[in-house]
């Protein structure tokens, strides 16, 4: 307890008298289960082998788990945590158990086996691991135990185990012992708990392999606070903090020519993430000793994180600077990727939405950018979000934006009547959806390359009347394009442009007259993904010419589809350089990094 004595630090392995302790507790039990520490793991392992779900405490949070060979828990897993598809994330023993169910690239392995210990998408085989851990995908997620409690636990058991975060419905993940045993009451049957304090919540990050190249979906546990260094030219005197976006939320701390970013924080619409946030922004400047002398936004004035910005600028009288959305994007895969010159560079921007220059929503864009700012050159056409924030949670509403923007619906029931689409749709209250359109009501205009991916989804009956969680539509698309892709490259759906803008008009008719021909679902979705590939790569190398530009740089997170970004690659690095990041999310969760960057070359516009 003496600061002045050499044994005053943390140490790896502590007494087993006073150090760690660990006990289990099951929700049948009147009184506490408490054992010796030799026997919890053997008694919660039999809790997983009997089909029971586990809470245990992990070192950034809690997760719940259940045997994965097990149909009947997992089910029970979904339906007492209201998760009713969204992918399971597993864990096993070794390497040898994870090739037994998927295939693994010596790549794979290597970032299996890694420091950070991530979570890794792998593409699965035709093995015994139940359906509804991944339902409609073809890949699952897993990793290795990272803590001496998860290696002792997975021998144990000598199995796969889900491995999902602890937390009730549109909460944060619990922290403490505590919280775990009131919000996962409804929800475990067990706890597996320790006395040592979680002070920071912390989640698992995500990785894929496209290309052979890795690709970080969600950067936390590993992989953050790792420093990014900034190119010279973003160099400054001034203390950046840059708040992020308000979905996949990130924020980041700039000086001396380095950018902190925080691990992945969340959507901050849930208030005890908005919470969180705020708490873990006081707890990064207090661990670096930073103090901002300038703050960063995103330019949508209803993100909660603008709205913190602003109400943190007034409170501490500290200038305050704001950066559009997909500038932002591009902006990070720049510094991500070591861009240090001040020439401008084609962008490619796809993601679900966000708020543009021009005040409309953004989502598929082409951009001429630099480092100090962006110009729209064109991208994907504008179509209604009928029902506003209804279509970005159901994806049938997107079919039918796009076929009215094409044709009247009576063209449509004549040309492709006998179509399941078509059929479907028709149950809808298309008078009244079509006026909608027409007149713009609840219903602005998106840009938008999320959008595009749930109307083609739906109008391949592979998204559900409404999602369940952000991206459901889309990665069924992937999925479903996989098994074919290559072989349909000749076959891709043909798109025009005009000038620099996309005409899907031609894409939409070739899907229909497919789906009339009772072309196979797979096929279809491949031949869309190769032909919007093939279209953007186009219209990318055609802004290049004009703008003499020999660099492309992509973001959004639309382009974490695998089969989308390889294609585009293949298409246009032979001509540009191709710039994409992999050690930030192409997602919102690099968008801070973006912010710092746009915001560092434009201090001199800023009073500070």
């Amino acid at each position: 307890r003496d600061p002045a004595d050499r044994r005053f630090h943390a140490q790896p392995i502590a007494c087993p008298q006073c150090g760690p302790k660990l006990w289990a507790e099951h929700a049948d039990q009147a009184i506490l289960v408490v054992q010796d520490q030799q026997d919890v793991i053997s008694l919660t392992a039999s809790w997983l082998k009997a089909g029971e779900i586990l809470a245990l405490k992990g070192i950034g949070g809690f997760h719940l788990l259940c045997d994965a060979t097990n149909h009947q828990a997992v089910e029970r897993l979904r339906q007492r945590k209201r998760r009713a598809t969204k992918p399971y994330a597993l864990m096993a023993q070794d390497v040898e158990q994870i090739a037994h169910y998927t295939h693994c690239s010596s790549l794979e392995i290597q970032l299996l086996q890694s420091v950070a210990a991530p979570i890794v998408l792998l593409t699965k085989k035709d093995r015994e691991l139940p359906a509804n851990i991944a339902p409609g995908q073809e890949k699952l997620g897993f990793m290795l135990p990272y803590t001496p409690l998860h290696h002792l636990l997975l021998r144990a058991v000598d199995g796969p185990l889900v491995v999902t975060s602890g937390n009730a419905h549109q909460q944060p993940q619990c922290i403490s012992n505590e919280q775990a045993r009131q919000r996962l009451s409804g929800i475990a049957d067990g706890w597996l708990l320790h006395n040592r304090d979680i002070e920071t919540r912390l989640d698992d990050s995500v990785v894929q392999v496209v290309a052979q190249r890795p690709m970080v979906l969600r950067r936390g546990r590993g992989c953050a606070p790792t420093p990014i260094a900034l190119p010279s030219l973003l160099h400054s005197d001034q203390s950046l903090l840059a708040l992020g976006a308000d979905l996949k939320n990130t924020f980041c701390l700039a000086r001396a020519g380095e950018a902190i970013v925080s691990a992945h924080i969340g959507d901050l619409a849930e208030a005890e993430t908005y919470q969180s946030y705020q708490d873990q922004i006081q707890h990064y400047t207090r661990l670096y000793d930073f103090e901002p002398t300038l703050l960063v936004t995103d330019q949508h004035p209803e993100y909660l994180s603008t709205a913190f910005g602003q109400s943190l600028a007034q409170e501490m009288q500290w200038p305050l600077f704001q950066v559009q959305h997909h500038h932002a994007h591009i902006a990070a895969t720049l510094v991500e990727q070591g861009y240090a010159s001040p020439k401008p560079v084609i962008g490619l921007a796809l993601d679900g939405t966000g708020y543009g220059a021009d005040g409309g929503i953004w989502g598929g864009e082409l951009l001429l950018a630099s480092y100090r700012q962006s110009e729209r050159l064109g991208g994907l056409p504008a179509v209604p979000l009928l029902g506003g924030s209804q279509a970005v949670r159901q994806p049938w509403r997107n079919t039918l934006a796009h076929l009215l923007a094409i044709a009247p619906w009576d063209y449509w029931q004549a040309q492709f009547g006998e179509v399941g689409a078509i059929q479907a749709l028709a149950q809808r209250p298309i008078a009244n959806l079509s006026l909608m359109h027409e007149r713009g009501l609840n219903s602005p205009m998106a840009s938008s390359a999320g959008r595009l991916f749930d109307a083609v989804a739906a109008a391949l009956g592979l998204a559900p009347e409404t999602i369940s969680y952000e991206g459901e539509a889309a990665m069924a698309l992937e999925a479903k394009a996989m098994a074919c892709f290559d072989e349909q490259q000749e076959y891709a759906y043909p798109i025009e442009l005009v000038g620099y803008q996309i005409n899907l008009r031609p894409m939409w008719l070739a899907i229909f007259a497919d789906l009339k021909a009772a072309v196979s679902v797979a096929i279809i979705a491949a031949r869309f993904h190769q032909g919007l590939a093939q279209g953007l790569a186009t219209l990318a190398l055609k802004a290049a010419r004009a703008h003499d530009c020999d660099t492309l740089a992509v973001g959004g997170g639309t382009l974490q589809n695998g089969l989308l970004l390889r294609a585009l690659r293949q298409h246009t690095e032979r001509q540009l350089n191709f710039l994409q990041s992999s050690q930030l999310p192409l997602n919102d969760g690099g968008i801070s990094v973006g912010q710092v960057a746009v915001a560092s070359v434009n201090l001199d516009r800023i009073n500070l």
